[in-house]
């Protein structure tokens, strides 16, 4: 940076500040050290910007992740009148592709085409790459098809689009296309081809390119045989993942991070938390934000919040607390575990609170019950200037159901209808249930009607509304409905309808949707659905039919239905039958004394001393 200060105060010193060809490499250099301004006041000096000044200052927003400002950049230079060229066009598209931004990657291309670019294989493969990164491969196959002179380039930017969007099918078939013709792969190709193998669902694929990695000498190479790792513990091919790391002559913070995430995302927790103590034996003392993020994955129970609260220590340590990942992960694992409190410390700790942060937080409130500090932190969150994402929404709505909050759920309604985003079945689903049960059934039903996709999910958050409000007569409608278009009705949602038969003591309600379950639906009842009927029938008073009931039972009768039987038993002043209910659940519940004092209220109402 001192050496770049010095030219340019010579260029200062004799004038050559406003000559263009001089200032374009001063500007590069600035954009290199990281000083932008420095390089802004370079090029304001100049009297006549050309077309390679502009490319300069263009390049270096783009390296620094400013694809927005690049694009601006371009608008600027199209003001000006001044000509873009090949080098503009492969950096705007470049732009484009990085902020996933389509529009202008087709006008930069159409613009391309009108400046005679269409045959430059360096511009055809950016724009290739920028179809590729917005998800638009149809455009990307087509001119892929089209290039005449594809080179290593050309197949490493389709192939890559294929396989960064999950594509792993046409990936690899890319890649063996590649082979075909004689083309040998780069290291970002092998990268890429490994990665597509862990969507096909096959290890075959795997093992090829692991053999042909072998052949071309680079199982020395730690990034390449990390991806391996990668792609075997990803393909569930846990012990070669395993062989592959023991053969390698060292291991390095890479290769331990591929290993202990793929342990995690296989569920074998204990066996990453394994590697994870040895790493820390070994020569990698310093793990990386990817080893925490594959440590925290297996620390994500109850059973591990030792190990969760030994990984904190050493993220704090490291100085990867504020890391805005590795933070809201951490939040998330403390959530898991059913650590509210440690969660919010984390949360609090956090200099700079991302949308992720924000969200993990929220949601965490929300599983949890703690609905009023879900709703203070959503409040606080956009007073902060950070708009909620999906997700958030979602968990806040719930909030707002669980909890009857009618107007603070419509204002979410309408801010996320003002976000322009469509509404798919799990937002809809979701208002459907907030609605409901704050017990506004006209605009739960409206929102279901104006859903554009319903499943299973969606017509149950309104039956089960329907029948928390003991509307039986439009719980039958929908049941209709679903069957005339084509959906089934699923146990769960005779839970609801059973337990609204029996607090609004609707006995011959009860047993016919209880029939019908077998007899229409071809649903076997469940232990929740047997305790509704016996609860049902005790209710009314049938006690000896709820007690035949529990007879039939699938599975032996909990302490919730015998307590409940119990209850009854109480009402109705049936001694014989308290009695055996109580000597039911009694061994099963120590610990519990409610049936206990049931039993003895029955004994003093039938005037008998307690036994």
């Amino acid at each position: 940076m001192g050496y770049v200060r010095k030219v340019r105060t010579l260029m200062l010193k004799h004038g050559f500040h406003t000559i263009s060809s001089l200032g374009d490499h001063i500007i590069r250099l600035f954009a290199a050290c990281g000083s932008l301004e420095e390089a802004y006041e370079a090029f304001s000096s100049i009297v006549k910007p050309s077309v390679f000044t502009w490319n300069s200052l263009i390049s270096a927003h783009l390296k620094l992740g400013e694809g927005h400002v690049a694009l601006k950049l371009y608008e600027r230079i199209r003001e000006e009148g001044i000509n873009p060229d090949r080098v503009t066009f492969i950096s705007v598209c470049n732009a484009c592709g990085s902020i996933g931004s389509i529009v202008n990657g087709m006008t930069a291309h159409h613009q391309a085409i009108q400046n005679s670019f269409e045959s430059d294989t360096v511009l055809g493969n950016a724009i290739i790459d920028m179809y590729a990164k917005c998800g638009c491969f149809d455009e990307a196959w087509k001119l892929f098809e089209l290039t005449v002179k594809a080179d290593i380039i050309t197949w490493t930017v389709i192939i890559s689009g294929y396989s960064s969007h999950g594509h792993g099918d046409h990936a690899l078939k890319l890649f063996t296309r590649m082979h075909e013709k004689g083309i040998i792969p780069n290291k970002a190709i092998l990268l890429c081809a490994l990665r597509a193998c862990s969507y096909v669902g096959s290890i075959y694929p795997g093992y090829l390119i692991h053999e042909e990695i072998l052949e071309y000498g680079l199982e020395l190479d730690a990034i390449i045989m990390s991806s391996v790792i990668d792609m075997y513990a990803k393909s569930g091919s846990l012990s070669e993942a395993q062989k592959v790391f023991s053969d390698l002559r060292s291991n390095d913070v890479v290769s331990w991070g591929a290993l202990i995430d793929g342990y995690a995302q296989n569920g074998q927790g204990h066996a990453a938390l394994k590697s994870y103590i040895n790493m820390l034996h070994g020569d990698v003392t310093s793990p990386n934000e990817v080893v925490f993020l594959g440590v925290l994955k297996a620390c994500g129970n109850k059973n591990a919040i030792k190990a969760l609260r030994l990984v904190h220590f050493h993220i704090i340590q490291i100085g990867c607390e504020q890391n805005m990942i590795t933070g809201s992960t951490l939040i998330d694992t403390y959530i898991k575990c059913d650590e509210v409190e440690d969660a919010c410390h984390v949360f609090e700790c956090l200099t700079n609170k991302d949308v992720v942060a924000w969200g993990a937080m929220i949601t965490g409130y929300a599983l949890h019950g703690h609905d009023v500090n879900a709703f203070e932190l959503f409040r606080r969150m956009q007073q902060e200037g950070t708009e909620p994402n999906g997700i958030t929404i979602l968990y806040i709505l719930k909030s707002c159901g669980a909890t009857g909050s009618i107007e603070q759920g419509r204002l979410v309604h309408h801010q996320f209808a003002s976000t322009g985003l469509p509404m798919d079945v799990v937002v809809g689903s979701t208002l459907v249930e907030m609605y409901a049960n704050c017990g506004s059934l006209d605009e739960a039903r409206n929102i279901f009607d104006y859903m554009p996709n319903k499943n299973i999910v969606s017509w149950g958050a309104l039956i089960a509304g329907y029948a928390l409000y003991g509307n039986l007569d439009q719980v039958q409608c929908c049941l209709d409905e679903m069957q005339q278009h084509g959906d089934k009705p699923v146990d769960a949602m005779f839970t609801s309808i059973l337990a609204a038969c029996s607090h609004s003591g609707q006995l011959n309600k009860g047993c016919e949707h209880f029939r019908a379950m077998l007899e229409t639906y071809d649903i076997m009842p469940k232990a929740e659905h047997f305790n509704c009927m016996v609860d049902i029938f005790a209710r009314r008073g049938h006690l000896n039919e709820a007690e035949d009931l529990l007879q039939t039972m699938p599975t032996p009768p909990d302490p919730i239905v015998w307590t409940s039987l119990l209850n009854s038993s109480k009402v109705y002043g049936s001694v014989t039958l308290g009695r055996h209910c109580f000597n039911e659940v009694f061994p099963m519940d120590l610990e519990d004394a409610s049936s206990y004092t049931l039993m003895s209220d029955i004994y003093l109402a039938s005037g008998m001393h307690e036994r």
